[in-house]
């Protein structure tokens, strides 16, 4: 029984992942999101954060983190995600997960304008109403959208968003995708091509008595991360423009309102500062 109810979750997470790329996509960016109170013991370690079912939205955390680990499905590491398999084989692990029960799968279209606001209002409408605060969720989707395209062609893109939230219910968990197609402006900017989107929500609730039983057993083998962590994980940074930098950078101490000679000597000019940008990672 519990392979056929696995069989039945991984189809649904393949048809997710399908519905969202069937042409495929230029690429995959993701936001996560938590709504509710952390009840969590932020002390909390291994199988206590699974056998406390306080501690359970540190221990849904803990297995989405894994889950992103362990199929490369890394986000604030990797920025955009360009491999479809990837983002499908982390919905498969999460949707085949023990612990999380599927509730509801729901899919749809949109039709768009090329707004932004309608988008959100779109999704808003689109997206389950036992999602809490929908339009910040629908705000986070707008915002995670690239802000520019480096092929300037049409292109179909997907964002990824998980919605973690604690009520009275449990701990649930939202998967939304949606995919719609984008294009650069005249100034270089990306924006919404007027036309369908497709917007795909799984949801689940953790199954709080698996989580307890199984605890030692989850425990030893899942680290633990706290919630913030998991978010920020998931969280694709959006490529700056570097364009004001840049200018900085190859100015050479000349100013437009300088007065006398416009060129400044060559051993009077300062030497530049090279500064290197360390990639944060995730101890786990």
């Amino acid at each position: 029984m519990r392979f056929v109810k696995s069989l039945l979750l991984a189809c649904t997470a393949a048809v997710m992942v399908a519905h969202a790329s069937a042409e495929g996509v230029a690429g995959i960016v993701s936001t996560a999101i938590f709504f509710g109170e952390d009840t969590s013991d932020p002390d909390a370690r291994g199988a206590e954060v699974f056998r406390d079912p306080r501690n359970h939205p540190v221990a849904v955390a803990s297995v989405i983190a894994f889950s992103a680990y362990q199929t490369g499905f890394l986000p604030q590491e990797r920025g955009v995600i360009t491999d479809e398999s990837v983002y499908a084989n982390f919905m498969k692990k999460i949707a085949t997960f023990p612990g999380l029960l599927l509730r509801s799968t729901k899919q749809g279209s949109m039709a768009l304008n090329g707004s932004s606001d309608q988008l959100k209002e779109q999704i808003i409408q689109s997206i389950e109403s036992e999602v809490a605060n929908r339009n910040v969720v629908a705000d986070s989707i707008v915002d995670a959208l690239p802000l520019s395209l480096e092929d300037k062609a049409k292109q179909d893109w997907t964002v990824s968003a998980l919605v973690l939230q604690k009520d009275e219910e449990g701990v649930k968990v939202d998967l939304i995708a949606i995919t719609l197609n984008l294009h650069n402006n005249k100034t270089g900017q990306a924006e919404i091509t007027p036309g369908k989107a497709s917007v795909h929500q799984d949801s689940f609730i953790a199954n709080a008595a698996f989580l307890s039983i199984n605890a030692d057993a989850l425990g030893s083998r899942i680290e633990t991360v706290q919630v913030q962590a998991m978010l920020d994980l998931l969280t694709t940074p959006h490529k700056k423009d570097d364009g004001e930098l840049q200018m900085w950078l190859d100015n050479k101490g000349q100013s437009s309102c300088a007065t006398g000679s416009q060129s400044e000597p060559e051993d009077r000019r300062r030497h530049r500062n090279l500064y290197s940008f360390a990639q944060w990672r995730m101890n786990m």
